[in-house]
């Protein structure tokens, strides 16, 4: 988790200044705790938003549910860390909260399980950012990532397991910068134990330009008219 998130923030650092990486596990912080419902989010750095669910098992609205994988006797043993990359055997890490479509709605915290038949989990962010990498735990049937109707990234049926996890690079994928939405489609159960997401900013010139307008306005507004 540590090696993949400071590689996440030298990317930004050299890319672009006040860029704010995030991930959930620093970002949800000791406010929140397992199973909680997850539905607005302020990661600052003007990263905000909201997320919205799809639960392909009741094919209705669903919940995104905090997971917090250090956790031990919990509803879903598979989530529970810690988690051996599933491409480089040997590479094992700790992830702490994650988020996870919950199976049954409504039920009390301590019943946090993720969906078997998945589903999509839509952030959606109030101003524009760029996605650089995802952690995807315990994902034996696959995830796909995109944003409107761009497929961005994924992998399919067999591409994971239990106590496994996958990390999907953006970095350098023009789609997934200046984006205002990420959908990520769960095929089966799962867990996102981590989102590398960087706040835009505004052209270097942009906001002199838009100083030096407003002065400019001003001036019009203030200058005496002629007869």
């Amino acid at each position: 988790m540590k090696q993949f998130l400071t590689a996440a923030a030298l990317v930004v650092s050299a890319s672009s200044v006040n860029a704010t990486t995030i991930d959930f596990d620093s970002n949800f912080g000791a406010a929140t705790k397992h199973g909680d419902v997850f539905a607005a989010f302020d990661f600052g750095g003007g990263i905000t938003g909201s997320v919205s669910v799809f639960n392909r098992r009741s094919n209705s609205v669903g919940e995104a549910r905090i997971f917090d994988t250090t956790l031990s006797g919990t509803s879903d043993d598979d989530l529970e860390g810690p988690f051996e990359n599933a491409l480089l055997s040997g590479d094992i890490r700790t992830f702490g909260k994650s988020l996870i479509i919950q199976e049954r709605a409504g039920v009390a915290d301590s019943n946090a399980d993720d969906e078997a038949k998945g589903g999509t989990i839509t952030f959606n962010f109030d101003s524009k950012v760029r996605l650089d990498g995802l952690v995807y735990l315990d994902g034996e049937r696959g995830v796909s990532i995109s944003t409107g109707s761009t497929f961005l990234g994924g992998f399919g049926n067999g591409g994971s397991g239990d106590h496994l996890f996958r990390i999907i690079d953006f970095t350098g994928t023009v789609a997934a910068n200046g984006i205002t939405s990420i959908e990520v489609d769960f095929i089966g159960s799962g867990a996102i134990g981590a989102l590398q997401v960087a706040a835009v900013p505004l052209p270097a010139g942009l906001p002199l330009m838009l100083a030096a307008l407003g002065g400019l306005a001003l001036v019009r507004r203030q200058a005496p008219r002629r007869a």
